[in-house]
């Protein structure tokens, strides 16, 4: 085997690694890295946000009647 050959071949599997580990996202080196304060609200945010649609689905689909809803969105209001 040539050494144009073993070069060809060994850049060839070298893009292929980069290509699939650029779809395949971001790694846990990348979780290391410092987030910074934005972006930590936000995700606090979001998390926040996500705890209150739970509850209001909930309440909204549990099958009890209209009073209980109104009861149980007092009861959250009052937190």
């Amino acid at each position: 085997m040539a050494f144009i050959d073993l070069f060809a071949i060994t850049l060839m599997v070298a893009v292929a690694f980069l290509v699939i580990q650029k779809r395949r996202g971001p790694t846990d080196n990348d979780a290391r890295r410092p987030i910074d304060p934005e972006t930590f609200r936000l995700n606090e945010e979001v998390k926040e946000l996500r705890a209150r649609i739970h509850i209001l689905e909930r309440a909204i689909t549990d099958n009890h009647g209209s009073t209980d809803l109104a009861d149980e969105i007092d009861r959250l209001r009052d937190r």
